[in-house]
C-alpha cells in the first residue's frame, strides 16, 4: 500500500489555499494603505503643531484679525520646530513642502486672539 496523498486531495489544498489567499490579500493591501495614509496625516498635523511652536515664539508676526500668514515647511525646519528627513516625503510619497496657514479667528467681541493652524500642500 502506498503512502501519500492523492491528485484529489492536493488539489482540495489549493483550492482552500487559494481562497484563504484571496480573503487575505485585499485586507493586508487595504490595511497597509491606511497605515500609510495615517502616518501622513499625522505628519501634516506634526506641521501644525510646530507651527503652534513657532507662533508663541514669534506672536509679533501674528496675523491681526480676518488675515492669515504662510509659514513655510523649510521655515519651520530651519528654526528647528520640525525635524523632517532628507527627502521631505511623506509615508505616502507626498513631498510635505508646503506651508501651515495661521489665520486670526478673533471674534469681533472677544479681546483674546484665537487662531486656527491648517497645512496646506500649496502655499
Amino acid at each position: 500500500m502506498n503512502k501519500g496523498f492523492t491528485l484529489i486531495e492536493l488539489i482540495g489544498v489549493i483550492v482552500i489555499l487559494a481562497a484563504l489567499l484571496l480573503v487575505i490579500i485585499p485586507n493586508v493591501t487595504d490595511s497597509t494603505q491606511r497605515g500609510v495614509e495615517e502616518a501622513s496625516e499625522q505628519s501634516k498635523e506634526s506641521a501644525e503643531l510646530a507651527a503652534k511652536n513657532w507662533a508663541s515664539d514669534h506672536r509679533g508676526s501674528l496675523p491681526s484679525k480676518g488675515n492669515t500668514k504662510n509659514v513655510t515647511i523649510s521655515e519651520l525646519q530651519n528654526g528647528g520646530y520640525i525635524d523632517i528627513n532628507d527627502e521631505g516625503k511623506l509615508p505616502n510619497g507626498d513631498k510635505l513642502d508646503g506651508c501651515v496657514v495661521i489665520e486670526n479667528t478673533t471674534p469681533d467681541t472677544a479681546t483674546k486672539n484665537t487662531y486656527t493652524y491648517t497645512y496646506k500642500d500649496n502655499c
